[in-house]
């Protein structure tokens, strides 16, 4: 049974990552013409990025000779450490194009606000509007997430 769920866990992890990779083509500046590699290429490379991402070796993404499935690979594994470590240097690792830091930044300080109980996390964004958008939706979040509606009362009111 365990190996069945592990078989189903690998194959879900490289469907979505296929879909992002799809996805990010679109998006994605500087990366080669999709034109460039064929299905079996980008089949290739697809399960090459899973394997990885699944070890979570950041490092064997440099082994991945197409740029944007280079950057595809960091970034799944930076997100997941970020969220996971609720670590912001993680974030800084993300390529800002495909995945951007600030929408990192903005998952882990909210979620750490929320953990430590404690809105003063927010201020560790590095950017001024994430850190605003984490004070204002701390208490909102926090209430929520304790099912407790007195907390929205702790919020400061604007003057």
């Amino acid at each position: 049974m365990e190996k069945k769920r592990f078989i189903l866990i690998t194959l879900i992890v490289v469907l979505v990552l296929g879909v992002l990779v799809i996805l990010s083509y679109q998006n994605y500046q500087g990366a080669k013409n999709v034109a460039s590699l064929t299905p079996e290429e980008e089949l290739i490379l697809q399960k090459q990025v899973g394997v990885i991402v699944q070890r979570g070796d950041i490092n064997a993404c440099d082994q991945i000779t197409d740029e944007m499935y280079r950057s595809v690979c960091r970034n799944n594994i930076a997100l997941a450490r970020a969220e996971s470590t609720l670590d912001l240097a993680y974030c800084k690792l993300l390529d800002d194009k495909l995945v951007l830091v600030n929408d990192c930044e903005r998952a882990v300080v909210l979620q750490r606000a929320l953990q430590n109980r404690a809105v003063e996390e927010c201020n560790s964004a590095s950017d001024k509007k994430v850190q605003k958008e984490c004070r204002e939706n701390f208490y909102l979040a926090l209430a929520l997430k304790e099912n407790d509606s007195d907390i929205c009362n702790e919020a400061p009111v604007d003057s």
